[in-house]
Order: C-alpha cells, then sequence, then structure tokens
C-alpha cells in the first residue's frame, strides 16, 4: 500500500486467471478463487454472500457514497488499484468536494444515476402511496438517508408531499 496526498494504491501479487481481463472483472463474472477452501470459510462465516461479486459491490459502494471509481490494472506481476483521495484533498485545501459526478467506467454519471434514483422514488411512490423510505432504500440498494435527501429535494420541487405522520401516512404525487 502506498499513500499519497491525492490517491492511495493497493498492489497485490498474482496474475488474472486464464481469459481474464480487467474489463471482464469489473462486468459480472464467474469467480476462480486461488484458494477455494478458504473462499468457502468465507462464505460460510458470511464474510461473503456469492463469488464473483466483490468488484461489483466496490462500484456500488464508491457510487452510494458519490466518489470517483477506483483504477484497476495490471502492473508488476500483480493489480495496482488506484484509489482516489478528493475527500481527503478536499479538507485539505478546504474547498468543496464535487459530488455531482463520478467517473464510472471512463464516464462522469452521478447526475444519471442521481435522476435514476429519483425517478424509481416517484415511480414506487405511484405504485404504493404507503412505501416507507427503508422500503425504497432496499429496493434501490441504496442508504436510506440518501433516500431522504432524494424525497426532500422532491418536496422542496412540488413534485411530492407527505400527507399524515410517517407511520399510517402516505405519499402524494403532485405534479410528473
Amino acid at each position: 500500500m502506498r499513500v499519497w496526498d491525492d490517491k492511495v494504491e493497493l498492489w497485490n501479487y498474482g496474475e488474472l486467471p486464464y481469459n481474464y481481463t480487467i474489463e471482464k472483472l469489473l462486468q459480472t463474472h464467474e469467480s476462480y478463487p486461488r484458494n477455494p477452501l478458504l473462499a468457502q470459510i468465507f462464505y460460510f462465516a458470511g464474510f461473503i454472500e456469492q463469488w464473483g461479486r466483490g468488484y461489483e459491490k466496490i462500484h456500488d459502494a464508491f457510487v452510494r457514497e458519490h466518489l470517483m471509481q477506483p483504477s484497476f490494472e495490471q502492473a508488476r506481476g500483480g493489480i495496482l488499484v488506484t484509489i482516489p483521495r478528493e475527500k481527503f484533498i478536499a479538507i485539505q485545501t478546504g474547498k468543496p468536494q464535487n459530488n455531482n459526478t463520478i467517473e464510472e467506467n471512463g464516464e462522469r454519471t452521478t447526475q444519471k444515476s442521481v435522476q435514476k434514483s429519483v425517478q424509481k422514488i416517484v415511480d414506487f411512490i405511484s405504485e404504493n402511496p404507503s412505501i416507507t423510505t427503508q422500503e425504497m432504500a432496499n429496493l434501490l440498494g441504496i442508504n436510506r438517508s440518501v433516500v431522504a435527501r432524494h424525497i426532500k429535494t422532491l418536496q422542496e420541487k412540488g413534485i411530492i408531499r407527505r400527507v399524515g405522520p410517517d407511520k399510517g401516512g402516505h405519499w402524494e404525487i403532485i405534479k410528473r
């Protein structure tokens, strides 16, 4: 591990399985654990839910936190992961980090993914006005506080409103 002002680099010795590329690892793929016995122990202990989803889970975690995606490359006989330290830089420089964009597969797409989540929230409310923010978070695979932030924005824009209390109330769509 190397820690720089603007990034963290993680390097691990070992080559990818035959016919694997970095691009394939970042997509849904079969898993070929180097040590199947150790992988099985982690699976039974509940540390992993299924093999072959690690990179996908890393990607999703960075999207949820509105962070630039780490880059993966084959280097020096192993795999090198470079993680941008944008939050650290923002704190050190006193400049706010840019939460409007994320690097995703070489494209800046956070604004698009936020818009998709917001549209899905409106769709969920349309289908089930009694849906809770936790249920929406579970369906979207994101944190409840992120859903609450999106709902607040929708309420401020006059798109939805809450009728009644949190328990026993329901949502109304004012305009689409």
